[in-house]
């Protein structure tokens, strides 16, 4: 399987090139190093693989006669090989996205609980005119003296709790009477 830390996928990623090479190899592979584009195909091998006699094979875009067998490119194309690169290679992108939109749905999450963790004064001010007639006295008490007793913006947090702590005040009175 062609995972993000499989030679392979190292090697197209940092020189551009899809190669096949024994899995007995592929597991003696370590960093990759930086390679000078005038280097021989011998000289990267002995960098790449501790020995420039190495039995690689590269794919490289080639055509061919309109006479060659699409069986016969598909079997000396590695084409099972190629398959199976690129649907890893995809998985690996894909994985990648998932990571990325993960990381911008948490993002605006952040940001929405921030757009509510505090809003102005004005909001509540707006609330309580728009619904004076609506409001029993001791509500519209309630939300007036926090406001007067509140700095420029409010706290969600805080004034859910001042208000649950009233009305339970409240409802425990009720069951007193």
């Amino acid at each position: 399987m062609l995972a993000k830390y499989n030679p392979v996928y190292r090697m197209l990623e940092k020189y551009g090139i899809l190669v096949y090479v024994d899995n007995e190899i592929l597991e003696e592979v370590g960093n990759l190093p930086e390679i000078d584009e005038s280097c021989t195909l011998k000289q990267w091998k002995e960098q790449v693989f501790g020995d420039a006699d190495t039995e690689v094979d590269i794919y490289i875009p080639k055509s061919y006669s309109g006479n060659k067998k699409i069986s016969s490119l598909i079997n000396d194309g590695y084409g099972d090989y190629l398959r199976e690169t690129f649907t890893q290679v995809a998985k690996v992108k894909d994985a990648s996205r998932r990571g990325r939109v993960r990381e911008v749905k948490e993002n605006v999450t952040k940001a929405i609980e921030s757009r509510y963790e505090r809003f102005s004064l004005d909001t509540l001010e707006d609330y309580l005119e728009e619904h004076k007639e609506e409001l029993e006295p001791a509500v519209a008490e309630f939300l007036q003296r926090y406001i007067t007793d509140s700095p420029d913006d409010l706290d969600t947090e805080n004034l859910m709790s001042e208000l649950i702590r009233v009305y339970n005040e409240a409802i425990k009175a009720l069951k007193k009477t």
